[in-house]
């Protein structure tokens, strides 16, 4: 019996025409390996800041590792569609943690969003594009892939499952498994 191998790209999105691979880290203090091993993997750091809780420790710790790995980032301000926000309040809470916005004079981009109503998702994903073309972000296509594991399963029916995203090479999966 043969069973065909499934590859699945559930974080991959498409942004004119543009693949934009998203890892979503927990927010939870006890989540910080995680955030880390996301700092590690990624090009462009997405720091999310819910404006109705500001900065948080963990925020503080991402702000800290972002600057000590001198990390490319984006701050997204999140659940903008709440009303009597002080949005300044926390851009200046940034700037008294060494991060300056571009609207500051700074290289930081931003971006207000809504998960609610969608509202400031395309100017996040243009402001991801854009960096990334500034940066000219290429991978090595040739050689053995490189990579990590974002994680792993067992599936009752396939067995041994993960999902990985590749830093340089390319992954040339089996296209049969037998059994």
């Amino acid at each position: 019996r043969q069973r065909q191998m499934c590859i699945r790209d559930r974080y991959t999105t498409y942004f004119e025409g543009s693949p934009i691979s998203i890892i979503d880290t927990p927010g939870h203090q006890a989540f910080t390996a995680i955030r880390t091993l996301s700092g590690k993997v990624s090009d462009i750091t997405v720091l999310v800041i819910a404006l109705n809780s500001g900065i948080q420790e963990q925020t503080r710790e991402c702000i800290k590792f972002i600057q000590a790995n001198d990390l490319q980032c984006i701050v997204a301000f999140t659940k903008c569609d709440i009303e009597g926000i002080d949005q300044a309040k926390i851009e200046e809470s940034l700037l008294a943690e060494g991060l300056v916005l571009e609207k500051y004079g700074g290289d930081i981009q931003s971006a207000r969003v809504s998960a609610q109503t969608g509202e400031g998702v395309t100017d996040l994903l243009e402001a991801i594009k854009l960096t990334a073309e500034i940066l000219e972000l290429q991978t090595r296509t040739e050689g053995p892939a490189q990579g990590y594991i974002l994680e792993s399963h067992l599936d009752d029916t396939l067995g041994a499952r993960s999902t990985l995203i590749t830093t340089a090479g390319i992954l040339q999966p089996l296209s049969l498994i037998h059994i």
